[in-house]
């Protein structure tokens, strides 16, 4: 058996206690399918919300032969929208990470210049903040913006 402080997606911590059965990648994370015997029941934990992980002396029979389908949240895209964004140099590694070869090409100054299509959602304004200073939205307005409003908030936090 498992146990382990846990954190919901609510923040709210719980200590557990389970029969770990599977573990499962989805929405790019891991998942930890158990039988938690605090509840009783089969339970899906994030596992970057366990913590203090701790393997107990105690053994179980693995009875519970079939499991439910996983319960991952689902993620619904809005509309799709036409992104054209221009990444540093310094950005190279993520940029051939995160994006397709067809999305990407280099303007004369070395700086790479990706065209891709996107589902607009609060998500995207974070995505492109991780980047920092190293990315600039050429398009859409709208998106651009967005993200120098955030931007300029940001900065009002720091002349404090």
């Amino acid at each position: 058996e498992l146990e382990f402080c846990y954190s919901n997606s609510l923040g709210e911590t719980t200590q557990r206690c389970v029969e770990p059965l599977k573990l499962h990648f989805r929405n790019s994370s891991w998942y930890l399918q158990a039988f938690c015997l605090s509840k009783n029941n089969f339970r899906t934990f994030k596992i970057s919300r366990m913590r203090q992980v701790r393997l107990t002396d105690r053994r179980f029979v693995r009875e519970r032969t079939v499991l439910p389908e996983i319960a991952v949240p689902s993620y619904e895209p809005g509309a799709q929208i036409s992104l054209t964004l221009r990444f540093s140099p310094a950005m190279a590694f993520r940029v051939y990470d995160e994006f397709l070869p067809e999305q990407i090409c280099r303007d004369k100054d070395g700086f790479f210049l990706v065209n891709l299509q996107h589902p607009e959602d609060p998500w995207l304004c974070g995505y492109l903040l991780s980047f920092g200073a190293h990315v600039e939205v050429l398009s859409p307005t709208r998106l651009r913006e967005q993200m120098a409003n955030i931007a300029h908030k940001v900065a009002e936090l720091y002349q404090k």
